[in-house]
């Protein structure tokens, strides 16, 4: 790792404008990821398929290259994922535009999150970066989508032999063979 890297990571920063409390970019980062970004992703269902501390370290890394005067670009996700555009707009509905708001009103007041910062286009990346690092195959879509393929199939099941007249007449000769004789 860099020195440069480092010492950025570990410079002390404001928690919030104006304020005399600091503490280090990466503990500030970090809070954010525990208390406010991983809570955020629950409350709307996701799951990221890595920890709270990964995400710290991604997050930094963007805040990094954007501090650097870089740009950052989402990856997309894979393109053999099954109903990828309804699954973006179902996120996009459950982490809407007003919900952004809400969250950077709370959570946008530390150093690097302030609006007339350079890093703090994160702000805009953040919504996109976690659609590329969400776990869909635990999202609320698809979990429904499993529980209903779960209730089709118990009902098939259950339906098993009582539509077809020649397993039913076979399953009620075998009940009367095995009672009977």
């Amino acid at each position: 790792m860099s020195t440069a890297w480092l010492s950025w990571i570990y410079e002390p920063i404001e928690v919030e404008e104006a304020s005399c409390f600091v503490r280090r970019r990466k503990d500030v980062v970090y809070t954010l990821c525990v208390e406010g970004i991983v809570p955020l992703l629950a409350e709307a269902g996701y799951r990221l398929p890595f920890s709270a501390r990964d995400l710290t370290l991604h997050l930094l890394q963007g805040l990094y290259t954007l501090s650097k005067g870089k740009t950052i670009l989402p990856h997309p996700r894979p393109e053999e994922e099954p109903n990828q555009e309804d699954q973006y707009r179902e996120y996009t509905s459950r982490l809407d535009t007003q919900t952004w708001l809400d969250f950077w009103e709370t959570w946008g007041t530390s150093h690097d999150f302030q609006e007339h910062r350079r890093t703090s286009q994160m702000r805009f990346l953040l919504p996109e970066l976690l659609w590329s690092w969400i776990d869909l195959e635990r999202s609320p879509s698809a979990m429904a989508l499993e529980d209903l393929l779960e209730e089709w199939e118990a009902q098939d099941e259950a339906a098993k032999g009582k539509d077809d007249p020649y397993l039913a007449e076979t399953a009620r000769r075998d009940y009367l063979d095995k009672h009977w004789h």
